[in-house]
């Protein structure tokens, strides 16, 4: 199967310093590739792709301090989790790494004051209510993002084949 080249949409209020800047890929990576980034206005989320901007999102947060945020306004965050629940495929990419010491952080030794243990219950509730996967991926973000969005590409190019219809 031939796959298509693809776009990736990063929103224009993503962080210009701090956000991910896809390149196209090397010429001879295995299709769907990248042809590279536009800046856009997304109605949700940091990142999409071209064509695929009404299926496809993520939301980029780039360590704890800013989830520890979003649990301080979680109302906010939970309208957020909302417009995400609306796409078929939706994943927010945290770039830090979870480990036993952040699961037992006591609030008298983080800025924020909010217990590692009660973070992430946050989190794997809103996982389980909106359907909104969290993925700690450290440094590997932009990668594992890229994975996702060809991985959406290769599902959303599949020819439907009707229940009652069987291939020849």
């Amino acid at each position: 199967m031939v796959y298509p080249d693809y776009t990736v949409i990063r929103d224009t209020r993503e962080h210009v310093g701090n956000g991910w800047n896809f390149e196209p890929s090397r010429p001879n990576k295995n299709p769907p590739k990248c042809a590279g980034q536009i800046i856009d206005t997304l109605k949700t989320g940091d990142y999409s792709v071209v064509g695929y901007d009404s299926v496809v999102v993520v939301e980029r947060k780039n360590d704890f301090s800013e989830l520890w945020g979003n649990f301080l306004e979680r109302k906010r965050f939970e309208r957020e989790m909302d417009r995400l629940r609306a796409y078929r495929y939706k994943l927010v990419v945290v770039e830090s790494v979870m480990t036993p010491e952040v699961l037992s952080l006591s609030p008298a030794s983080m800025k924020r004051n909010v217990p590692g243990k009660a973070l992430t219950s946050w989190l794997m509730s809103l996982t389980a209510e909106y359907g909104v996967p969290f993925m700690f991926a450290g440094s590997c973000g932009q990668k594992l993002a890229q994975q996702f969005f060809e991985a959406v590409i290769k599902l959303e190019s599949k020819p439907d084949i009707d229940a009652g219809e069987q291939e020849i």
